[in-house]
């Protein structure tokens, strides 16, 4: 049966930018409140004063860049670990039909899920995998019946498979 690759991880682009950046806004007010006290102070005229207002800037401001500099560098080294993976063809490999297809409702709070040949997938848009992640309700191919041969690794830090390669037969 020929398949037609529906995702990559090697190819894919980088969605996991959205991650980091909201650190830089956290990096970005802490830098205001360190760098540019007098603005601050105009516009937050109350709450902490003097040493104690400088101590919770500083702290802020290494706070946010501390968690930035860690989400960028965990997120980065979890999507270039799966692009390896994905080109050394460095998974596990389940071909068949997608059963007990479970969506996830378009407004999120659950995780979408389905099986193929007694292997469980489990995603969500809203969850920062590297791997496959687009759910039926916003626009993805998975739906009940649909032939697909997967590409995926199990990591340690998650209980679920992380699809690295998806192929659909027509």
């Amino acid at each position: 049966m020929p398949y037609h690759l529906i995702f990559d991880t090697a190819t894919a682009g980088y969605d996991a930018w959205m991650f980091p950046a909201m650190g830089l806004i956290g990096v970005l007010i802490g830098a205001a409140l360190v760098f540019a006290p007098n603005v601050m102070q105009t516009l937050m005229p109350g709450g902490l004063q003097g040493g104690s207002r400088r101590f919770f800037a500083w702290c802020f401001f290494l706070f946010a860049v501390a968690w930035t500099v860690l989400a960028t560098s965990f997120a980065t080294a979890q999507q270039m670990d799966l692009r390896s993976a994905s080109r050394r063809n460095d998974c596990q490999q389940v071909t068949g039909v997608v059963t007990n297809f479970v969506p996830m409702p378009y407004a999120g709070h659950s995780m979408e899920s389905f099986q193929v040949s007694g292997v469980l997938f489990e995603f969500s848009d809203y969850v920062i995998t590297g791997g496959f992640n687009q759910t039926a309700s916003h626009g993805g191919p998975i739906r009940p019946g649909l032939p697909v041969r997967i590409c995926y690794v199990r990591r340690s830090t998650s209980d679920s498979n992380i699809i690295i390669r998806l192929e659909a037969a027509p």
